[in-house]
């Protein structure tokens, strides 16, 4: 009798570790880790400039084909096409003057990586001064076969009011 319990008690604990290595996301190599760390962070960097200097097809080029867009109060923007969609008119009648983007936490798993941070941006119309926006960001990375680190969602959540400048 004693020597079923062990049996079912390590079957149980294998079966669960199991269970638990084929659920759960692998965190990367540390070596890995590094590269991917240091791409992402670039990645989310040049997203920013974009968001400055444009053009608006190398943003969009940024997400994943079925990427989305999840901004406050809308239902989310999905794929590519419906990016392009939003973000032109927006780019055709504004402009910004600066964005920050600023990473808190960095979270790898293989081909998928999260990221959480905040970020600052002045804009406003085109021509006339702009105001400066502030929140905190999500975003889920997916790292394609080309090599190339592409969001796949990200969500914008503004913490403050604009601030007039």
């Amino acid at each position: 009798m004693e020597r079923r319990r062990v049996f079912d008690t390590w079957g149980l604990a294998l079966l669960l570790a199991c269970a638990g290595v084929a659920g759960a996301p692998r965190p990367a190599r540390a070596d890995d880790q590094t590269a991917a760390r240091q791409a992402i962070q670039a990645a989310m960097q040049r997203y920013a400039e974009l968001g400055r200097t444009g053009p608006v097809a190398a943003t969009v080029a940024m997400f994943t084909a079925d990427g989305e867009l999840l901004e406050p109060g809308m239902p989310p923007i999905q794929g590519r096409p419906a990016i392009q969609s939003f973000l032109a008119p927006l780019a055709a009648k504004f402009t910004v003057e600066s964005e920050v983007m600023t990473t808190d936490a960095l979270d790898i798993y293989g081909s998928a990586a999260y990221q959480w941070g905040t970020y600052q941006q002045t804009a406003g119309p085109i021509g006339q001064p702009g105001d400066t926006y502030a929140g905190r960001y999500v975003a889920e990375w997916r790292h394609e076969p080309g090599g190339q680190w592409r969001l796949r969602r990200l969500m914008m959540q503004p913490v403050q009011a604009p601030r007039k400048n």
